[in-house]
């Protein structure tokens, strides 16, 4: 059975327990929980609790987060600094019904947070679980921070990738250079992707540099936070 993370005083993030490291997929379950465990403990609220499934559809069509305060389901989403992201069809259409339903709160939100880490072969460089968590906290870059209704709007101009469902569910490349220019020049960004700037505001931090995961250190990186303005 899988519990609660249990986050201390001393902000010692701890994952789900865990199972041995086998293959690709559960790598992938392991990155997500990491990442999701650090995104839990940013921004606060309650992660879904996950059932054993093996299908990547139904894992990408609920929020990761619920936060109850801030009204906001946040979804977690992590890559190498070398690839890009997957915007996956089935979830945008998701979650665009989600924004309508209000029989949990009035005017959701929904936040998408873009990870980002340095690691190239993971597989190579990290032969088992407690390197691969030590090199995440270690070679984190960055964090870009987008509400949905930039996240659709990548999602619409971006290149497709049409799949069989039956083996991989279709998506939209967020690609590497356009989170870069989000990071580096916002400004070309929004021109890119044909955003009304003048919408939304645009705020800059630095993840805490005295948080450890699993006991390992997380080094400081960069966020950025791209919101509605009130």
């Amino acid at each position: 059975m899988k519990k609660e993370i249990h986050i201390n005083s001393r902000r010692q993030l701890r994952l789900f327990p865990r199972s041995s490291f086998v293959d690709y997929f559960k790598i992938r379950v392991l990155v997500g929980d990491f990442y999701e465990t650090m995104a839990q403990a940013y921004f606060g609220g309650e992660r879904k609790v996950r059932k054993d499934i093996t299908d990547l559809e139904e894992l990408s069509c609920e929020p990761d987060i619920e936060n109850h305060e801030r009204k906001t389901y946040f979804e977690v989403k992590a890559s190498k600094s070398s690839n890009y992201f997957k915007l996956f069809d089935r979830q945008i259409e998701r979650y665009k019904i989600l924004l309508k339903d209000e029989s949990s709160w009035a005017h959701p939100k929904i936040d998408f947070a873009f990870f980002t880490y340095n690691l190239k072969q993971v597989l190579k460089e990290c032969p088992n679980e407690d390197i691969l968590i030590k090199s995440l906290a270690e070679k984190t870059s960055s964090m870009l921070i987008l509400p949905f209704s930039i996240t659709e709007k990548i999602w619409k101009e971006s290149k497709k990738h049409c799949g069989n469902l039956s083996i991989y569910p279709s998506f939209s490349y967020f690609d590497r250079r356009d989170v870069n220019l989000f990071l580096g020049n916002s400004d070309e960004a929004f021109k890119k992707f044909d955003i009304a700037k003048t919408d939304y505001k645009i705020s800059k931090s630095t993840f805490p540099d005295n948080w450890e995961i699993e006991g390992f250190k997380i080094n400081a990186f960069p966020i950025l936070n791209i919101g509605h303005k009130l």
